[in-house]
Parts: C-alpha cells; structure tokens; sequence
C-alpha cells in the first residue's frame, strides 16, 4: 500500500525549467525537509513534480503536494501529530 503522507528531504524548485535555467530556482534550490502528500485529491489534472515511493518491493512514481516545509524531521513529525495524520507518515529521510 502506497503511503499517503511522506516526510522526505528535497530540493524544491519554482518551475518546470528547474536550477538550470532559472534564476528564481537557483534562489529556492536549496534541500529541506517537507511533508508531502502523494496522493492529491485537489485538481487532479494539475502538473505535479514527482517522487519515488517503495511499495513492497516495487517502486512506483507518485505524484505530490507539499503540506510543509520543515526545519528539521521532527518537526514535521509534530504537525503530522497534530493534524491527525501521524498514522499514515511515512519518513524517507536519511538517519542523521
């Protein structure tokens, strides 16, 4: 079964074009910790970034929407526990 919340590190970007071409993605391309629902229901039609999520033994290609950025693990673990969400959090960060 396919996690519906993540806690990931990653790199944002604002456009399509990425860092490389940019200046506005240069800027924000910097890695932090984020919550990431992989399952949206808003606007399913919608272009979406990405993710690879581990489903048993395969790896599928999700879709997703950021819920929030994070200074550290934890404290997206906080919010999943004070959202309600904490049950369906699955954290892909590397240990410390």
């Amino acid at each position: 079964m396919t996690p519906r919340y993540v806690i990931k590190r990653i790199a944002l970007t604002h456009c399509k074009r990425g860092p490389a071409s940019c200046a506005r993605c240069r800027e924000v391309a910097r890695e932090r910790v984020c919550l990431l629902d992989t399952l949206p229901r808003a606007h399913p039609e919608a272009a979406r970034p990405m993710i690879a999520v581990r489903e048993g033994d395969v790896t599928v290609w999700r879709t997703y929407d950021v819920v929030g950025e994070f200074a550290s693990v934890e404290e997206a673990r906080e919010r999943a526990r004070a959202t309600g969400i904490a049950d369906e959090v699955v954290d892909l960060t590397d240990p410390p």
